[in-house]
């Protein structure tokens, strides 16, 4: 039996956090997987400089969190007006169910 594709999407909801800025680098929007883990990784920062969580749902279902804290040069630079830049790295493995 073929499984279905797995849906996913970016969706900043934290209104107390100001204008979230984010992008995910991996995988690609026209990846496919058929094992049972998915590397994902991208950056997210908070235009107030306030601490990012993101969280990971596949199909629906909530599988895990990654803080963006890890050190990106090339996004501090590309938004030099905002220090929260660049320490907005994300990088997570998740369950395929």
């Amino acid at each position: 039996m073929e499984r279905p594709p797995v849906r996913g999407s970016l969706v900043p909801r934290t209104p107390d956090r100001g204008v979230i800025q984010c992008h995910v680098d991996a995988p690609a929007p026209d990846h496919s997987t058929t094992g049972v883990s998915l590397e994902i990784a991208g950056w997210a920062f908070s235009e107030t400089g306030a601490r990012v969580v993101v969280h990971f749902y596949v199909d629906d279902g909530y599988e895990g969190s990654a803080p963006a804290e890890f050190i990106r040069p090339d996004v501090g630079r590309a938004f030099p007006a905002h220090s929260a830049a660049t320490a907005s790295r994300f990088a997570a493995t998740l369950p395929i169910p």
